[in-house]
């Protein structure tokens, strides 16, 4: 029995801890690109069940190694099974489009970035004409200074919503501390 036979087995069980250790072995393997079908067969399994805090950022992780199309159905799956955190909308309201981490947060003022709390109000940019990427959707704070950018395997649809007038709202759901900066966790709403 293969590496990935025994993870989809563990997947399809929804047992989550034995199902990432099995990915971190096949990323490592010839079978790397079998991980993200494994990852949605393990979500598909634990249908509307939450994911621990510490599996969610596992599979996040894994997930951002997949490619293309497979990494955007991976991360709104992930996203759907998100622990629960209080500053997040409650059953029977309306659900964000969007609840990710900030990509570049390390590259951006320390202070800026420090200074964002949970609940605060960010802003959503457009950057057409970012030298790395023509879809970037720039966060800022509410002082209009730069704390981070939507992860870019996420950013084609908000930037054609922004690019069409859509005003969208954006708020920090929660800040945690890193080792050269926070990871901020963002909600994007309508």
């Amino acid at each position: 029995m293969t590496v990935f036979d025994e993870a989809l087995e563990l997947a399809r069980r929804g047992d989550a801890k034995g199902t990432l250790e099995r990915c971190r072995v096949l990323l490592r393997s010839p079978e790397q690109s079998e991980t993200g079908k494994l990852l949605l067969t393990l979500l598909d399994a634990r249908a509307g069940r939450k994911l621990s805090a510490r599996d969610f950022r596992a599979a996040w992780k894994l997930a951002s190694r997949s490619d293309g199309t497979e990494r955007i159905r991976l991360f709104n799956r992930l996203s759907a099974l998100r622990p629960r955190s209080p500053l997040l909308p409650r059953v029977g309201a309306p659900r964000p489009l969007l609840v990710t981490t900030a990509a570049g947060t390390s590259y951006c003022d320390p202070a800026a970035a420090s200074s964002v709390s949970p609940g605060d109000a960010l802003r959503l940019v457009r950057e057409p004409d970012n030298p790395h990427d023509a879809l970037a959707v720039r966060i800022d704070d509410a002082a209009g200074e730069k704390i981070g950018y939507v992860p870019r395997a996420l950013n084609a649809d908000l930037a054609a919503l922004l690019d069409a007038g859509v005003r969208l709202s954006c708020r920090a759901v929660s800040v945690e501390a890193g080792k050269t900066a926070p990871f901020i966790t963002v909600s994007v709403d309508e």
